[in-house]
């Protein structure tokens, strides 16, 4: 019996070509392939649950839902709400619908929150999904296993642990009163990481 590994296709448009090579441009390696397994785990796990998301707004969203974090992003506000924002721009500038730059923006700004499991938007839900298994492996029993394998040959997590708590922590440093800080500190955030099932 042949099975099938097929793993999610990423959208072919002007716009998500356009957010990949700016990835590229602005992320190190670790964080490329983060947001790359990202958009894989989320669009799986909708398969699983049957929830389907905009497959574009989707994979901006995935592709841009840490650019806050980087040092070129500044802003007072915290770092999901500072992405989403430079995502929004980012889109508005090459022509993409209100609708979506809108739709990738929420999406961003809401990654972090446990709440957006059960939000009604599936590029919400499963972003925040997709998000949650690549850094600390919830969910990932919705994951069939050849698939994971698959991906994580193509997006290999090498330098990933230490690469996110680096720069999570900063952030919490930087904004010690953040919904991040308060994740980082009460639900230990980064024992979450370390135990998450990856070897890095």
């Amino acid at each position: 019996m042949t099975i099938n590994t097929q793993l999610p296709n990423a959208p072919d448009s002007d716009i998500a070509n356009a957010a990949t090579c700016f990835l590229k441009e602005v992320s190190a390696p670790p964080m490329i392939h983060h947001c790359h397994r990202t958009f894989l785990f989320a669009e799986l796990i909708g398969q699983k649950i049957g929830r389907r998301a905009d497959k574009e707004a989707l994979y901006v969203g995935a592709l841009f839902h840490d650019l806050g974090l980087d040092h070129t992003i500044v802003g007072e506000d915290e770092f999901e709400v500072r992405g989403g924002k430079a995502a929004e721009e980012f889109l508005l500038k090459r022509g993409a619908a209100t609708g979506l730059a809108l739709s990738v923006r929420t999406a961003i700004s809401l990654h972090t929150n446990l709440a957006s499991a059960d939000d009604e938007r599936s590029e919400v839900a499963l972003l925040h999904m997709g998000a949650i298994a690549d850094v600390i492996g919830m969910r990932l029993d919705d994951i069939p296993a050849r698939a994971l394998e698959r991906i994580l040959e193509e997006h290999p997590r090498t330098g990933c642990k230490t690469h996110l708590r680096k720069l999570l922590g900063a952030e919490a440093a930087r904004n010690p009163t953040s919904g991040i800080a308060t994740v980082m500190r009460d639900l230990n955030l980064d024992t979450l990481i370390d135990t998450a099932p990856f070897s890095d």
